[in-house]
């Protein structure tokens, strides 16, 4: 699997002009290795989504403790540490631009396999 930076989500936001504004910290270069939304998955160089009208940023500081790189959110939070964010104007429309990019764009790998017909009503006898 292909890692990118933070700063190349960063550069990928802007193109798409999804992207509000950002602070990198100076960790622009560091690998996202993992994205999810979700704070009990969040491990070591993890993209955390901040996402929903119930977000609470109790999420956000458990996602920093277990080890998140950075995060995404339509608006900065007051951490106790030094955190890389990337704001983005509509959370919704930039998560799967997001995954996209971080799962190598799986649709192109899929296989649509359609099946077409008429089936008898099983029901009527049969001449």
């Amino acid at each position: 699997m292909r890692y990118d930076t933070i700063q190349d989500y960063v550069r990928l936001l802007k193109e798409e002009d999804m992207l509000s504004a950002c602070g990198l910290c100076g960790k622009g270069d560091i690998l996202i290795r993992n994205l999810t939304y979700n704070s009990k998955e969040v491990t070591a160089d993890t993209m955390f989504i901040c996402k929903g009208s119930a977000f609470k940023p109790v999420y956000l500081r458990e996602a920093v403790q277990k080890g998140a790189a950075c995060y995404v959110s339509e608006k900065v939070y007051d951490l106790p540490e030094e955190i890389p964010y990337i704001l983005v104007k509509d959370i919704r429309r930039a998560m799967p631009v997001l995954a996209n990019r971080f799962y190598n764009r799986p649709w192109e790998e899929l296989t649509v396999v359609g099946v077409g017909g008429t089936m008898e009503n099983p029901l009527s006898p049969i001449i």
